[in-house]
């Protein structure tokens, strides 16, 4: 059975994913992963690779995208009150990165 999504922290905290974090200090989150497409960025690879990823676990609706998974993700940092800047890193976007990009409606509509 998958976590539920609002224990993503602990699961994450029992998966040792904060000492791994610790481990890799400063650059890419995950180093084996190839930077690929026009601008040389990580996520081009990643989202080659999670149609895959997403079948392989029984996930065969065509429409769950990389992005769509991302942009998910984002919204539940947001939910979180994750600080932005901390977002931004975790997710590859420049510091800079607002909610508003991923959620325009902001956050109280998911509540």
């Amino acid at each position: 059975m998958a976590p539920h999504p609002g224990n993503a922290g602990s699961e994450l905290i029992r998966l040792h994913f904060l000492e791994y974090v610790a481990a890799i200090g400063h650059g890419p989150l995950f180093p084996g992963i190839a930077p690929g497409g026009p601008d040389r960025k990580r996520a081009h690879t990643l989202a080659k690779r999670f149609p895959a990823f997403r079948r392989a676990r029984g996930v065969t609706r065509e429409r769950a995208a990389f992005h769509s998974f991302r942009k998910c993700f984002v919204r539940a940092l947001e939910l979180a009150k994750v600080d932005r800047d901390r977002a931004a890193l975790v997710v590859g976007h420049e510091r800079g990165f607002t909610y508003r990009e991923y959620n325009p409606k902001g956050s109280t509509w998911l509540r």
